[in-house]
């Protein structure tokens, strides 16, 4: 099974450290290990939804995850579309602070959506890919709810050591200083 993590960003950087943390902690599960690859892509909000969602789908891949904030939202939408009609059998995650404040919005709101994860996301996102590449699709569409959060960062693998964010000289990062909602959302 083929997995694509997608950031949209303002403009070119590095994937975004949240996205290199989902794809760390699936590439960690000995569940996960020989039957599910996780890639990630960086899209610009410049870029058009529609030729991105065709370049996606080109990646023939089985399951698309799409990281959604308020000001990249409009984006989400079209591409979720955009891609679903392109390749109607993906399965289309939404996740990110965005659906998280409104899952059943954006559920109802994208049509192409199949599935909202709420709040942190490693071991609901690696557990939603379990359960799909076991041949299992989970009833309820809005995932994580009353999920615990991690409260040893330190124990999550790190994206950088597992190879799969770029680091050293010249390079960029689109750093997050802080996880979930300030105010419990």
């Amino acid at each position: 099974m083929k997995a694509v993590l997608v950031g949209i960003r303002h403009c070119e950087y590095e994937p975004s450290l949240a996205l290199g943390m989902l794809a760390a902690h699936a590439a960690s599960r000995s569940t996960l290990a020989g039957k599910v690859k996780v890639d990630l892509v960086v899209l610009c909000t410049a870029d058009d939804p529609e030729a991105a969602a065709r370049k996606l789908a080109a990646r023939a891949p089985d399951v698309v995850g799409i990281s959604c904030y308020l000001w990249n939202a409009a984006f989400v939408r079209r591409l979720a579309a955009e891609l679903k009609a392109v390749r109607p059998a993906v399965t289309v995650v939404l996740g990110g602070a965005e659906p998280s404040s409104r899952p059943e919005a954006y559920l109802a709101g994208t049509g192409a959506a199949d599935f909202v994860v709420v709040g942190e996301a490693e071991e609901v996102f690696s557990g939603l890919l379990e359960d799909l590449a076991a041949g299992r699709h989970p009833e309820a569409r809005v995932l994580g709810r009353g999920h615990a959060v991690s409260a040893d960062l330190d124990a999550l693998p790190s994206p950088y050591a597992a190879g799969l964010l770029p680091h050293g000289p010249a390079r960029h990062v689109c750093f997050e200083a802080s996880r979930g909602c300030p105010f419990g959302c």
